[in-house]
């Protein structure tokens, strides 16, 4: 049986965990699944098994799903936040759960924001970096082990381009294409050839690269495209999740097959999606409940396409 649709709804951005938020075409933000920390936002603790629209704005812009809470963008650029809060990931100066969309703070200069495991971080206008949460590994990349429940700019610079959060860690690309890594390092997932934990941002390599997708699950592996298009995989690898034909950990980036055409990358919580040109859609790692969808519920440790049709659109991978 082919992967399914989810209703006549027209997205146009998504984001899965243990949950899922969708942006359609109107700009409405939509939500569904697990909701025990009111991560859907939509005022309860239910779970949804159909998209429930939260709130009547129209103007929402980007979505991410954390552990068990929610990040969004709205289009004025302000940033909100809501589910559960234990480690102060919402940044609103508290710990306290919320089950519906409340801002963060007053500013109006947000670009990119990413919820990780436990911790969240994101992007201004100005390229700072910004992070809030858990931080008994060195995630916030502050230099401390501290928790924090408010944005803290990581550093002083300037120049940062993308962010992914991680399961207590981080990535993040500068405007130079240079990756970056700090935070939980137990099974090498940095990338930086040891398995120490970093504090503060740590370079990996120095190849120029494109995309970054750093696992928020329990499972901490990390996939990047370097800008020549190939696929690069690195960290725990216990269900072939990196897709290098084997289930052992890795320590520094290794090249996944010879394509040199990959145009996203995803990680889930113990597999992972990709895309090459063409919107051909491969998948690999855990497939015990059929994550994968090849018809099959065999752990695959390489990429394997799936469905051979060209209409794929954005990859999203979830918790499972």
């Amino acid at each position: 049986m082919p992967p399914s649709s989810s209703g006549s709804h027209c997205w146009s951005q998504v984001s899965a965990y243990r949950h899922t938020l969708a942006i359609d075409n109107n700009g409405r933000l939509w939500a569904w699944g697990l909701n025990s920390n009111g991560q859907l936002g939509d005022g309860t603790t239910t779970n949804k098994s159909n998209p429930v629209q939260i709130g009547t704005d129209t103007n929402w812009f980007s979505v991410s799903t954390g552990y068990s809470f929610s990040m969004a963008l709205k289009t004025d650029g302000t940033l909100w936040a809501w589910g559960g809060n234990t480690d102060g990931q919402l940044g609103n100066a508290t710990n306290t759960q919320i089950t519906t969309p409340l801002q963060v703070g007053t500013a109006s200069d947000w670009q990119k924001v990413s919820a990780g495991g436990r911790h969240t971080l994101a992007l201004k206008n100005n390229g700072s970096l910004w992070s809030t949460g858990s931080n008994i590994t060195g995630c916030l990349g502050n230099g401390t082990t501290t928790n924090s429940n408010v944005f803290i700019q990581v550093g002083t610079a300037s120049d940062w381009a993308e962010i992914s959060s991680g399961w207590l860690y981080s990535l993040a690309l500068k405007t130079n294409k240079t990756l970056w890594g700090w935070g939980l390092n137990n099974v090498g997932q940095l990338g930086i050839g040891i398995t120490t934990d970093k504090l503060t941002p740590t370079q990996i390599g120095t190849q120029v690269w494109d995309k970054i997708s750093a696992n928020s699950g329990a499972m901490c592996f990390t996939h990047a495209i370097r800008n020549d298009g190939t696929l690069w995989s690195w960290g725990d690898n216990s269900f072939g999740n990196l897709g290098n034909g084997s289930t052992t950990n890795v320590s520094s980036p290794m090249q996944i097959g010879t394509f040199n055409d990959w145009q996203e990358i995803e990680g889930g919580g113990m597999h992972t999606l990709g895309k090459r040109t063409g919107n051909k859609l491969y998948a690999w790692g855990r497939n015990n409940s059929g994550q994968i969808g090849d018809g099959t519920n065999l752990n695959k440790s390489q990429p394997v396409q799936i469905e051979a049709v060209s209409s794929w659109g954005r990859i999203v991978a979830g918790f499972t």
